[in-house]
C-alpha cells in the first residue's frame, strides 16, 4: 500500500499486530470474529457469506430460508442447486418471510474471485465497499454491469453490501480482487 498515513501515526504508539499506528486510524483487528445482521426479504435474495465461517449449515446460518433453496451459477453459467457457501462466490436463497440472520466470524478484508465469460454471481467483503474496490488487472468486467436484485427488480449499483450478492459481466475467464483499501 503506497498510502502517506499507513504506519506513520503516533511513533510510541503501536497497533496490537505490532505496526505503528496509522494517522486518525482505529486499529481493525482482523484476527478476531465479528458478528453481521443480514436482513432478508420474503422469497428469492442474492445473498453472499460476509465472514469466514466453518461448513455450517445453510438452515443454521439462515433458519428462516426454505429448505434446498441454495443456488448459484456453474462455470458453464447454469443455475446449480448447492448445500454450502464459500466466500466471494453469490447465491440465490429463498425466505418464507422478512427476517434477520446474525452470522460470525472472522473478517473479509479481501478476496480474489475467479469469473468466467459472460454473468458471474459474486459478494463482497465484511463491510460495505464501493466499486472501485473491485481490482480488474485484465480489464475482464463490463462497465456498468455490477446487479442487485431486491423485491425482484433489478438496478445497476456503484457499491457491494455486506451480505448481498451481485451480478457482473465478464468478458473471459480470470480473476478480479475486492479488497478494503484497492
Amino acid at each position: 500500500m503506497n498510502s502517506p498515513c499507513i504506519n506513520t501515526g503516533v511513533v510510541d504508539l503501536f497497533d496490537p499486530d505490532g505496526s505503528r499506528s496509522d494517522i486518525g486510524a482505529k486499529y481493525f483487528d482482523h484476527l478476531s470474529p465479528i458478528t453481521i445482521n443480514y436482513n432478508s426479504n420474503e422469497n428469492w435474495n442474492l445473498v453472499g457469506l460476509p465472514v469466514i465461517m466453518d461448513n455450517v449449515p445453510i438452515h443454521t446460518l439462515f433458519p428462516e430460508s426454505i429448505d434446498n433453496t441454495l443456488i448459484t451459477l456453474s462455470e458453464q453459467g447454469s443455475y446449480l442447486n448447492v448445500d454450502t457457501m464459500s466466500v466471494g462466490t453469490g447465491y440465490w436463497l429463498r425466505f418464507e418471510t422478512n427476517s434477520t440472520s446474525t452470522l460470525t466470524g472472522l473478517p473479509i478484508t479481501e478476496n480474489t474471485i475467479t469469473v468466467w465469460q459472460g454473468w458471474n454471481l459474486i459478494s463482497g467483503l465484511s463491510m460495505d465497499v464501493g466499486i472501485n474496490s473491485i481490482v480488474d488487472p485484465d480489464s475482464l468486467i463490463h462497465l456498468n454491469t455490477l446487479y442487485s436484485c431486491e423485491y425482484g427488480y433489478y438496478d445497476q449499483v456503484d457499491s457491494i453490501k455486506t451480505g448481498s450478492a451481485y451480478w457482473i459481466k465478464s468478458s473471459g475467464e480470470g480473476e478480479i480482487e475486492i479488497r478494503l483499501n484497492p
